[in-house]
C-alpha cells in the first residue's frame, strides 16, 4: 500500500514458511509494484517481519523512481520542426491518442494515434513543434492513459543578416539567414518605421539557410534614416530585426578652390534614383548645361564652368524632389581679363543671329572691372548693350532658344556657360 505522498506502506500480504537464519537474514522475498501515481522521485520502502513468538523487526530503504525519458531526434529546431519520439516501459498494448503529444504544454494536433507494443515500447513517431510553443528548452510529454514519458526539446529562433550596414535607394542588399525549417516558405520584409517598403519570398534550403536580394525602393526616401529587415514563415517563426542606415545625400567637388572659367566636377550620391537635376547653382547663378538625370542608385556626375564670381561661394544641387544639398568652393580673383577682347559680339555670334529659329543673348563678367556686360542683337536692346568686344578665352553666358552647333561646342536651349574659342 502507498500513502498520499507515494510512500510505500507496510505490505499486508502474509508470506508463510519464511524464516530468518542464524544471522537474522531473510532468505525469502516479495515483489512490490511502484504505482503510476507515485509523486515523489525518491520513496521509502518499509518491511516488517513478525516472528512466531510475536516479536517483530522493521527495516526501511530508499528507492529512486526514474522518469520515462523519451529519446528525440532531432532534439532542437524552430517551430514547425518535425522530430521523432520513441520510448520504452509503457503499458503494453495501450494507445497514445492522436493529437495528444504536448510540446511546451501545447498539443501537436498533427500526429496519429500510437499503438504500444506488447512489451510496452513506443514506436518512433513523428511529432511537429506547434506554432505557439515558446522559445527555449521546452518539455515534450505524452501518456498512454496510465504512464507518462517526458523529454526536453529546445525551440530555436531563426535569424536574418544583411550584407551591408548602409545603402541608398536603388541599391540591392543581400539578405541571408539561418535556422529556418528546410523547404519552408520565408518572407523577408524591409520596413521604414512601421511601414512595409519591400518584401521578398524565398524557400529555405535543406540546411535551413535563406538568401534574398532586396532592392531599396524609392519609397524609402532619402536619409539620414534607419530601416529594418526581418523575416517570417507560416510555421510561427519570426526573426529578430536587423537595422541598416540610409545615408543623407552628399555632393563632392573636384576642387576646393578655382578661378573663373575652371571646370568643376560635381559627384552627387544618395539622391532619388532616375530623377532630373533641377538645380545646380554657384553663388545663386544657374550653371546647368543640358539635361542631367541620376542613375539607378541616385548618383550623378556633372560638370560646370566657374562663372565670374570671387570669394567663398555655395554650390547647391537638387535632384528630383529631394532637399537641396550645398557645399562651398573658394573662387580666386585673377588679375585682368583673360580674353583677347578684339571682336564685336555681332561678328562672334553671327551664325547664331542668322538662325531665324534662334535667339541670342550674351552676358560676360569682367574680372578687371568686376562688372557684368550685356549683348542682345535685337534692335530694341541696341541702347542697352554694354558688351562691345570679346574674344578667345572669354567666359560668357549665352541664351538660345534651340540647339545649335557653335565654335567647338553645342549650345542647348536656355543658358549655356562657355569659353569662346
Amino acid at each position: 500500500d502507498f500513502d498520499s505522498d507515494g510512500n510505500i506502506l507496510a505490505d499486508q500480504t502474509v508470506v508463510d514458511q519464511l524464516f530468518t537464519d542464524g544471522t537474522g537474514s531473510l532468505s525469502g522475498s516479495d515483489q512490490i509494484t511502484i504505482p503510476s501515481s507515485a509523486a515523489k522521485t525518491v520513496i521509502t520502502v518499509m518491511v516488517t517481519i513478525v516472528g512466531a513468538d510475536g516479536a517483530s523487526g522493521t527495516a526501511t530503504a530508499k528507492f529512486t523512481v526514474g522518469s520515462r525519458v523519451l529519446p528525440l531526434s532531432p532534439d532542437s529546431g524552430p517551430r514547425g520542426t518535425n522530430f521523432l519520439v520513441s520510448g520504452t516501459k509503457f503499458t503494453p498494448n495501450n494507445t497514445v491518442t492522436a493529437g495528444t503529444v504536448k510540446v511546451d504544454r501545447v498539443l501537436d494536433t498533427t500526429h496519429l494515434a500510437i499503438t504500444l507494443t506488447s512489451a510496452g515500447d513506443l514506436p518512433a513517431t513523428t511529432v511537429t513543434v506547434p506554432k505557439t510553443a515558446g522559445i527555449g528548452a521546452k518539455t515534450v510529454s505524452l501518456t498512454d492513459g496510465t504512464l507518462t514519458g517526458t523529454a526536453t526539446f529546445t525551440v530555436t529562433q531563426p535569424d536574418v543578416s544583411i550584407s551591408v550596414s548602409s545603402a541608398t535607394m536603388g541599391q540591392t542588399v543581400l539578405v541571408g539567414g539561418s535556422g529556418w525549417v528546410p523547404a519552408s516558405s520565408v518572407t523577408v520584409t524591409l520596413k521604414s518605421g512601421t511601414s512595409t517598403r519591400a518584401t521578398a519570398v524565398v524557400v529555405a534550403a535543406s540546411d535551413g539557410t535563406i538568401s534574398a536580394n532586396v532592392v531599396i525602393p524609392s519609397t524609402v526616401g532619402v536619409g539620414s534614416k534607419t530601416v529594418t529587415f526581418s523575416a517570417t514563415d507560416t510555421l510561427g517563426n519570426t526573426s529578430t530585426s536587423v537595422a541598416m542606415t540610409i545615408p543623407k545625400p552628399t555632393i563632392t567637388l573636384s576642387a576646393a578652390e578655382a578661378t573663373v572659367g575652371d571646370v568643376i566636377t560635381v559627384v552627387a550620391a544618395g539622391f532619388t534614383p532616375n530623377s532630373g537635376l533641377s538645380k545646380l547653382e554657384i553663388g545663386g547663378a544657374d550653371v546647368r548645361t543640358g539635361v542631367s538625370t541620376s542613375d539607378d542608385v541616385g548618383s550623378l556626375t556633372v560638370e560646370f564652368a566657374v562663372p565670374g564670381l570671387t570669394g567663398s561661394q555655395w554650390v547647391t544641387i537638387k535632384i528630383g524632389g529631394t532637399a537641396e544639398v550645398s557645399t562651398s568652393i573658394n573662387v580666386v580673383k585673377v588679375a585682368g581679363s583673360a580674353a583677347a577682347a578684339t571682336t564685336a559680339p555681332a561678328e562672334i555670334f553671327a551664325d547664331v543671329i542668322a538662325n531665324d529659329d534662334n535667339r541670342v543673348r550674351v552676358w560676360r563678367f569682367s574680372n578687371a572691372a568686376q562688372t557684368w556686360e550685356f549683348y542682345d542683337p535685337r534692335p530694341a536692346f541696341e541702347q542697352a548693350n554694354t558688351l562691345e568686344k570679346s574674344g578667345a578665352g572669354d567666359i560668357v553666358w549665352v541664351n538660345v532658344t534651340s540647339e545649335q552647333a557653335f565654335q567647338s561646342t553645342t549650345l542647348f536651349p536656355g543658358w549655356n556657360l562657355i569659353s569662346l574659342d
